[in-house]
């Protein structure tokens, strides 16, 4: 058992010093050269092997990042020995300020919460891609896919407020909760600071089905602007 390759190399050479001590046909004049050739042969071996040895582990380079974000978790992997979970956590709770429902005090929360119908809003590039993205989207598919929904996501309980069990749908309440629903009521428009929203009272945004793919894009269109090429999010 070789705890080193260096005591593996250092043995190798003595063995074969040892047979060519008790052949005498290694000491020939026709066989010189090879003896000479095996010597530096096994020199080299066992530098190779003495240096390998000293050089210290090299740990793995992929860098794992893992957490949790927009009410779910995330999982990263990237061919870097560079530390850079800093900066994706940043940017990933930047995200989840815009356009989280789970938490109350991101910017589409305050939009949903607000009594008001005409809100002029700071710039934010995470909310006001996710909206335009969301009205393309709804455009293109003639309405079927709708994040104006949030209203009657709430009443069957499975939105951002407390769960409660519904024993029986009530239909006059869920005819007056899509009266809320359509992205045809919003109005939205940009100004030089910022941008202008404009909602029926009682109206919610939820880019659930589109914001967790979205944060997916902006971390890797990050990671690649770091030069680096393998990765997985």
């Amino acid at each position: 058992m070789f705890n080193t390759d260096r005591e593996k190399a250092v043995l190798i050479m003595k063995t074969c010093l040892i047979k060519m001590h008790n052949d005498s046909t290694y000491y020939k004049p026709v066989n010189s050269g090879f003896f000479y050739s095996l010597i530096f042969a096994l020199f080299i071996t066992v530098a190779t092997a003495c240096h390998h040895s000293d050089r210290p582990a090299q740990s793995s380079r992929y860098l794992t990042i893992a957490g949790e974000t927009m009410g779910t978790t995330y999982h990263i992997s990237i061919d870097t020995f560079l530390d850079i979970k800093m900066e994706i956590d940043s940017l990933l709770i930047d995200i989840n300020k815009a356009v989280s429902t789970y938490d109350p005090a991101s910017l589409i929360s305050r939009i949903n919460s607000s009594d008001e119908e005409n809100l002029v809003l700071a710039s934010n590039i995470h909310f006001q891609t996710n909206f335009t993205n969301a009205l393309d989207v709804y455009k293109a598919t003639n309405g079927l896919f709708d994040p104006t929904v949030m209203p009657l996501v709430n009443y069957w309980g499975f939105g951002y407020r407390k769960r409660q069990v519904l024993d029986y749908s009530d239909q006059s309440k869920i005819d007056s909760i899509m009266m809320l629903v359509g992205m045809d009521k919003w109005r939205y428009s940009e100004q030089e600071a910022g941008f202008e929203i404009r909602k029926p009272t009682g109206a919610e945004l939820d880019f659930s089905a589109i914001a967790k793919g979205y944060a997916v894009d902006y971390i890797a269109d990050y990671i690649e602007k770091t030069g680096i090429k393998n990765y997985m999010v």
